[in-house]
């Protein structure tokens, strides 16, 4: 999903990137279907954990009753969260992008219903695969591991990502670009060969 764009939106390079330092923290990737990462889920489980800890809500962890209750309860809120941050996205003009006249086009109501759709599907996903993990269907926890995955998933594509060209008119990888950058580079001894030939010296 960090890879799969999302449909609706036009020209997501040109989309100004408010969070991008903390794109790893939250393990997203801006324009695609994890633009909102695992940011509900930390979301949800530090509201409750503040209500429980402020004795707002009466939650006894020795309980299972009560543990699976506030389990439940942090999905369900994850949910909740989802949308509301997909919704405020949306209203925040995360999505607005800037023409070729310099005028700012919002996506219309439609694409806008469509991107939430989509970022809400995305992120039931998320929560669905932190729940397998905290039910031992993998190693470690969910939310530390989504964060491990977006970091090798940038190292990986930023090494050896095929995709291109870029803005230089290079592939994203370093060592492609670096590979194109070296059969680019003309040979000095040839140039002064051609000039020599060409402009004889007196």
């Amino acid at each position: 999903m960090a890879e799969t764009p999302i449909y609706g939106i036009t020209h997501t390079g040109n989309i100004n990137d408010q969070f991008g330092p903390l794109r790893v923290i939250f393990a997203s990737n801006r324009g695609t279907l994890v633009e909102l990462g695992i940011g509900p889920i930390v979301t949800a489980g530090l509201i409750l954990q503040v209500l429980s800890g402020s004795k707002m809500i009466n939650v006894d962890f020795s309980n299972p009753a009560d543990r699976a209750l506030f389990t439940g309860a942090s999905k369900v809120l994850s949910v909740f969260m989802t949308i509301f941050e997909g919704i405020a996205f949306l209203i925040g003009g995360a999505y607005n992008v800037t023409n070729s006249a310099g005028q700012l086009v919002t996506p219309s109501l439609q694409s806008q219903f469509l991107i939430l759709v989509q970022l809400v599907v995305a992120g039931v996903v998320i929560i669905l695969l932190d729940e397998m993990l905290q039910k031992k269907w993998g190693f470690g926890s969910g939310i530390s591991l989504f964060i491990a995955a977006g970091v090798c998933l940038s190292i990986v594509w930023s090494t050896i990502g095929p995709i291109g060209p870029v803005s230089d008119q290079k592939t994203l990888g370093a060592i492609f670009a670096f590979a194109q950058s070296t059969i680019s580079i003309p040979n000095p001894h040839t140039a002064s060969g051609r000039r020599s030939r060409h402009h004889p010296t007196r």
